[in-house]
């Protein structure tokens, strides 16, 4: 039982440690800033700033789901995918101004984030889909047709703050002379 307790504290002391962790936005300055120090980009830790919500209708007959719930709704069952806001997720592709972000195990478990069309280098990169209907983003996801719900349309992408801020330095320290 005392045990079971430790583990609980642990586990919640860890949780909180983690949402402590201080975040920016990803941006295109960042991007440049950090591809002129050559950082891999595929080497930052990167995160959503909210939670995203995939939807889909199942077809007729379709019963298995790995990733996601079933939900009835009006009658028709649907497929859904929640990605909780400041999941950890890694880089699997850069493209001009996007990245491919995998928040989850799996090919074709990825989500696309971009600096958006007349925004300046100073805007958060923004969830991305392959079209947009009516604030619901299509995209393809583990396979399947998805649709970004709408209140997840402006997910954006966050690193930690301390990857921004790290400095490169070299330092000596001066010995001194002495008259002879």
């Amino acid at each position: 039982m005392k045990t079971a307790k430790y583990f609980v504290l642990i586990s919640a002391a860890c949780s909180i440690a983690a949402c402590g962790v201080p975040k920016t936005y990803f941006t295109n300055n960042i991007r440049q800033a950090m591809e002129r120090d050559k950082v891999p980009l595929t080497k930052i830790q990167f995160y959503n700033d909210k939670e995203v919500v995939l939807g889909r209708e199942m077809d007729e007959g379709e019963a298995i789901v790995k990733g996601g719930s079933i939900t009835f709704v009006n009658g028709v069952k649907k497929e859904l995918i929640v990605l909780k806001a400041h999941t950890p997720g890694i880089c699997t592709q850069t493209g001009d101004n996007t990245l491919t972000v995998s928040f989850d195990m799996g090919d074709g478990r990825e989500l696309h984030f971009g600096k958006p069309a007349n925004s300046t280098d100073n805007t958060p990169y923004t969830i991305f889909a392959d079209k947009w209907v009516k604030n619901y983003g299509e995209i393809t996801y583990d396979g399947k047709r998805f649709y970004i719900q709408p209140g997840s349309a402006d997910a954006r992408l966050m690193i930690q703050r301390n990857v921004v801020n790290k400095e490169e330095r070299k330092q000596s320290v001066m010995k001194g002379r002495k008259v002879e």
